[in-house]
C-alpha cells in the first residue's frame, strides 16, 4: 500500500506488489529546486518547456513514486533518476517499472508499479 496527500486531495494504492503514489499540487517552483532534482536531460525539458511548473511536478511525482515503490523515499539525490516520456509513456532510464500519470485540475499523481494493469477510482 502506499499514500499521498496534497492540497485537501489524498491518494491511495491498494496492492498485494511493491507499489508508489505520489500527489502534489502544481504550485510555485522554488528557483535552485529544479536543478537540484532533476536529471540534466530532465532540467534542459524543463527549461525548453518555458520552466513549467507543471512539468516540473511532473518529474516530482514520478520520482517520489518510484522511491517510495523501492520503500526508500526520496534520497538525497533524486538528480540521478531520469524519465523520459516515450511513445507517450513515462518510463524511468534502465527499469521495467511501469508508471501511470494523472493529472486533474492543479493536481498531478503519479504511480509506480510492476504491473500494466491499474484502475483508477475518483469522484
Amino acid at each position: 500500500m502506499s499514500i499521498s496527500h496534497a492540497a485537501g486531495a489524498a491518494a491511495v494504492v491498494i496492492s498485494d506488489r511493491p507499489v508508489g503514489v505520489d500527489i502534489e499540487q502544481i504550485r510555485t517552483v522554488r528557483k535552485n529546486l529544479p536543478a537540484r532534482v532533476l536529471s540534466p536531460e530532465e532540467y534542459r525539458a524543463y527549461q525548453e518547456a518555458g520552466e513549467s511548473p507543471e512539468l516540473f511536478f511532473m518529474f516530482w511525482t514520478l520520482k517520489e513514486a518510484y522511491y517510495k515503490y523501492l520503500g526508500t523515499g526520496l534520497p538525497g539525490f533524486p538528480n540521478e533518476t531520469e524519465f523520459v516520456l516515450e511513445n507517450g509513456r513515462w518510463t524511468l532510464k534502465g527499469s521495467p517499472l511501469h508508471f501511470e500519470v494523472y493529472q486533474e485540475n492543479l493536481l498531478i499523481c503519479a504511480l509506480c508499479s510492476e504491473d500494466q494493469e491499474v484502475r483508477v477510482i475518483h469522484p
